[in-house]
């Protein structure tokens, strides 16, 4: 499960406390709990965005990069950080089957983010060409529309037993 955390969240004062709550009242495994942070975390004190990291890290919680690809994209983030994951931005895949160089990037990013030791996820897959290029690179998720549109839970109750 997923949390797309801003950057006010993060900087909230009790921001463990209430993600840990939530784990408990739920009884959730915290390794089962992911903190998304997008790229403009760069926005934030460098030291107090490695002790937040280290702190979820340091609590049991996964963390991931989230829209990585937009903005500056800078690359030295997936240094500075424990990220267990990086998402790999929508607008990074939508020319992959027509522009060679769209591919030739994503091929880069998905084998850099997997060869730093980040599990490596490409969001905004729409197509069966797109998921067809993306089984030749390092990418070790894909997600998107291709696979479902967002739907009222128990609709996806209702999928989930169907395909169990």
């Amino acid at each position: 499960i997923s949390f797309n955390f801003s950057k006010i969240t993060l900087l909230e004062d009790e921001i463990f406390k209430k993600v840990e709550e939530i784990s408990n009242k739920y009884n959730i495994s915290r390794d089962l709990l992911e903190i998304e942070i997008t790229e403009t975390i760069g926005d934030i004190e460098n030291d107090k965005i490695t002790h937040i990291a280290n702190e979820f890290h340091k609590r049991g919680f996964r963390l991931s990069m989230d829209d990585f690809g937009t903005q500056y994209s800078n690359l030295s983030v997936l240094l500075q950080y424990d990220f267990d994951s990086a998402k790999i931005d929508r607008s990074m895949v939508t020319e992959i089957t027509t522009n060679e160089r769209s591919r030739m990037m994503l091929d880069y990013m998905t084998s850099l983010i997997n060869d730093l030791g980040i599990e490596c996820i490409v969001e905004g897959i729409e197509t069966k060409e797109q998921v067809d290029i993306l089984r030749k690179t390092k990418a070790e998720m894909i997600q998107g529309y291709y696979f479902g549109r967002p739907m009222p839970a128990a609709e996806f109750e209702k999928l989930l037993q169907q395909n169990c």
